[in-house]
This record gives C-alpha cells, structure tokens and sequence, in this order.
C-alpha cells in the first residue's frame, strides 16, 4: 500500500490495519472519550463546535506514527508556532495532563516540557508509544 499524504502508519503498510476504536484522553475540547464500532467509511456529523476536527486530529496524531505531526496540524490550521502554541492541544489548556490516545493495541502519550533558557525558549513536546 502507497503513502496516505507524507504519512505512512507502520500496520497500514502490513495492508492489514483498521482502527475498530479509539480513546481520547485530554486533547483540546476532549476530557475523555471513547469512540468505538468503527467501519470501513465513517461520518461524523454535527453542529459547529462539538469536537468533530479534534477527533480527525486525534487519529491523524495517532496513525501518523512520527513526533513531527503535531506540528503538520498547526500548520493545517495556519498557526504560526509560538510558545504557546501546543497549550491549545491540552484539554482546559492543562500542560500538567498527558494526551493519551489508545486503539487498544497501542498507546500514545504525549506530554509537554518547556525550558526557558536566558536568550530562548526551548519547546519540547515528548511522545511517547507503548504496544498493549
């Protein structure tokens, strides 16, 4: 199976990989969700506002599989990075709360850590995986 944009998730290359349920935990307007029965084509659908983007951004987050698509998002949306430019990604903008995505096979954390340092500021925003 070809590239899907610039990413290329690591079981969709096996061509074997459908994500059946996703949980999203402390990701912008989400405290905590879990979205299951998932098909091969699903719509989601509602007013302005009630978190249809944040979720395609979740699972684009989550089958990108690279520390860099946080940043792709921002720039989709046309954000110019900042210091804090991540804040917005945290539920209630709490940097103290992990981003946690889990499909039940595996999960992904992401955590932000700032250094100030006298003449810059370093953003760090560390991701992690963990196989269920």
């Amino acid at each position: 199976m070809g590239e899907i944009g610039k990413i290329m998730p690591y079981e969709v290359m096996k061509g074997d990989f459908m994500i059946k349920e996703i949980g999203i935990k402390n990701f912008r307007g989400i405290k905590d969700i879990s979205l299951k029965d998932f098909s091969k084509i699903n719509i989601f659908v509602g007013k302005a506002n009630m978190r249809k983007t944040s979720i395609l951004e979740a699972l684009y987050l989550y089958l990108s599989d690279h520390p860099e698509s946080i940043t792709d998002i921002l720039e989709f949306r046309g954000i110019v990075s900042d210091e804090d430019c991540f804040q917005s990604f945290f539920y209630d903008y709490n940097l103290q709360e992990m981003i946690v995505l889990n499909e039940g096979k595996r999960e992904i954390k992401y955590i932000l850590t700032m250094i100030y340092i006298p003449i810059s500021l370093w953003i760090i925003l560390n991701r992690s995986t963990k196989k269920i």
